[in-house]
Formats: C-alpha cells, structure tokens, sequence
C-alpha cells in the first residue's frame, strides 16, 4: 500500500532529525488564486513578479531534476532522505552489541569523613 506523505508531517520529522525546514521550503512554488508565489527561507511567500529569473533559475537547477515541478522533486527528495534515515537505523541495529565490562565500569570514589574525624595516615 502506498502511502501519501504529509509535507508538515515529513517537515516535523526531519526538523527532529536536524535537518532545517529551509531545506524543505526553498524553492517550493504554489498557486493562491491568480498569483504564485515562492517560499523564501522564512517560510514566506513571496510573489513571483519580485522573483528575478535567475534567482528562479538557479533555484531550478538545484533540484537537478530541471525544475520541471518543484513540488514532486520535493516529495522525491524527502522520500531519498526517509530511506537514508531508515537504511541508517538498520545498520546500527544490525552491528554487535557492546559486550557488558566485567568488575566496576566507573570507579567510586572513597567518602570523604566528617568534618571533625580525623584519619590516620
């Protein structure tokens, strides 16, 4: 069964992971109405007429896809970072694990005396 990915979802996943929502947002296009606007690293829309063409261009480029829909590389690129994230846990699951240490791990320190109790040396 293939399942939908929630963008905000996904989004919320990889911020815990420490991937930064800029990431995500840049360069994401969408339609509101009659005008388009693109999502600048605050997450605000910025109306494309103020976009130049080579910002939109390099923009572009960076999804090495041609650009031709920003939203599906998107979705294509969190899917390659969800199965990286994945094969990484797997691999960490799969290693041996630590073998316990025999005797005291960390050493205790001896306690020191009341005050007024004096040691003989």
């Amino acid at each position: 069964m293939e399942r939908q990915l929630d963008l905000s979802s996904v989004a919320a996943r990889l911020r815990v992971c420490g991937i930064p929502h800029e990431a995500l947002a840049r360069s994401r296009e969408t339609d509101s109405g009659q005008a388009r606007y693109w999502f600048n690293e605050h997450g605000r829309g910025v109306p494309s007429q103020l976009v130049s063409k080579q910002v939109v261009m390099s923009d572009r480029r960076d999804w090495g896809d041609g650009g031709d829909d920003p939203e599906e590389s998107t979705q294509r690129m969190i899917e390659r970072i969800w199965e990286s994230l994945t094969d990484i846990r797997m691999r960490m699951d799969q290693q041996a694990p630590v073998p316990p240490v025999i005797g005291e791990a960390v050493p205790v320190a001896p306690v020191p005396p009341q005050p007024g109790v004096e040691l003989a040396m």
